[in-house]
């Protein structure tokens, strides 16, 4: 006869269909889930922090009765807990995406979630590519991202890549194709997750990857596969918060003529005259643009209401 498990508390590395994959720190056991977690913010997801114990009508196996306070939660790909954002991306194969890129940048940072990128397959590239690929890097570096440009298939910059994410909780998004599993792979030998080739028909990637997977690279370290995408959303902001989550924007405050300067057609513009100089990069400029467009349209229609979920799949529980 076996005995009843004991409580446990771990993280979730994975969500199936049926219940929940949780590591204990020394071992990982499959739980179920207690019927008042199903619905809504207190469902769990992974890198939650949960308490799992047997129930009377189950005492032979573990259910989640309880979720640990989160101190973020990212809607997609969905994870808790996360320390570190790695934006996969290439330059070709499939081609850049720059306003993925900064997609991906403005809801981290609403998340406030720090965030790095990693330009992959450079074993593609030749020398005109590969100074086109550190003309990119350099520019994000300059104004506080760090960047990786790094190779699946040859292992060049992973090792960097790999202590930077060091004693985190990490995840890597991207758009599919990018290379995030094949990444992995190198990261965690042994253990191959499943990849595709590019779809050549569509010049995109094929989606490999279904569901997030918290991969332990060390008892303080987890990475994140995550499923790739071809789109995605903003969350929403008050629209003159915008310029906040652009890095550059937010470091000319109070430098324009007039303190309420939207950076748009405002005469005496700081902002302008550098994207005009080239100092801003004229992509970040025209993505603050839209974005700002976006948040007004979304004011307009619903409110200042966050709970607006057709927008966004970013927004913080």
């Amino acid at each position: 006869m076996s005995s009843n498990p004991q409580p446990v508390t771990g993280r979730i590395i994975e969500e199936q269909v049926n219940g929940y994959f949780v590591d204990t720190g020394t071992s990982v056991v499959a739980v179920r889930l207690k019927g008042s977690l199903r619905g809504g913010k207190n469902r769990p997801v992974p890198g939650d922090i949960v308490e799992c114990g047997p129930l009377p009508e189950a005492p032979d196996s573990l259910v989640i009765t309880a979720v640990r306070p989160r101190k973020n939660l990212f809607h997609r790909p969905v994870l808790a807990n996360a320390d570190l954002m790695v934006v996969v991306t290439t330059l070709k194969e499939p081609a850049i995406n720059l306003e993925i890129i900064d997609r991906s940048l403005f809801g981290a940072g609403v998340a406030e979630i720090p965030c790095i990128i990693a330009f992959n397959k450079t074993d593609l590239l030749g020398e005109e590519d590969k100074t086109e690929a550190l003309r990119l890097a350099g520019r994000y570096r300059g104004i506080g991202y760090e960047t990786f440009l790094v190779s699946a298939r040859s292992g060049e910059g992973l090792d960097e890549l790999a202590a930077f994410c060091t004693g985190k909780t990490a995840f890597f998004s991207g758009l599919s194709g990018v290379g995030k599993s094949s990444i992995l792979n190198r990261l965690f030998p042994g253990r191959m997750l499943r990849t595709a080739e590019l779809s050549r028909q569509v010049s995109r990637g094929v989606h490999t990857t279904t569901t997030t997977l918290l991969l332990k690279r060390d008892d303080a370290t987890y990475i994140a596969d995550t499923p790739g995408f071809t789109t995605i959303d903003l969350p929403y902001v008050a629209p003159d918060e915008t310029a906040f989550y652009f890095p550059e924007l937010r470091d000319r405050v109070g430098k324009c003529r007039f303190n309420d300067c939207r950076h748009e057609n405002e005469p005496g513009c700081t902002v302008r005259t550098d994207v005009e100089n080239a100092v801003i990069a004229e992509h970040r400029y025209r993505h603050y643009r839209l974005f700002l467009e976006t948040m007004r349209t979304h004011r307009d229609k619903y409110g200042e209401s966050r709970k607006y979920k057709g927008l966004s799949r970013l927004l913080m529980g």
